[in-house]
């Protein structure tokens, strides 16, 4: 289980186009990470894995700094589907107790940011 919400069950007899709105406009809320954690344990879900948890002032600010984070929390999958998938993690979820915020880190995204600015300043 990564999330859950609590959604009215009078919200689901509404039709599609109504659900959308309601959603959009920040309807349901999300549990909060230890009632997350409950729900899994009752109807016996396994919660993807926690890694850490982290003051937000802890977390690096800087590209360069954030990839390095990354690959020392998360060398390789802690979920594959098979062995066929490499192995290779997407990123981390960074988000707050409350899940008022919420943000994915991904490899993918900070390794091509650091490689055009290496590409740029070589062009320069």
């Amino acid at each position: 289980m990564f999330d859950a919400a609590d959604v009215p069950l009078d919200v689901l007899e509404r039709p599609r186009a109504q659900i959308s709105v309601w959603r959009e406009g920040g309807g349901q809320g999300f549990l909060s990470e230890y009632a997350l954690i409950k729900a899994a344990k009752t109807e016996d879900i396994e919660l993807v894995p926690r890694l850490a948890m982290v003051d937000a002032g802890d977390l690096p600010t800087g590209i360069a700094e954030m990839q390095t984070f990354l690959v020392d929390h998360l060398p390789t999958t802690r979920v594959a589907l098979d062995e066929g998938a490499g192995g290779h993690p997407e990123g981390i979820v960074l988000r707050s107790g409350d899940r008022s915020v919420i943000a994915k880190a991904r490899f993918q995204d900070y390794r091509r940011t650091l490689k055009r600015r290496t590409q740029n300043a070589r062009n320069r």
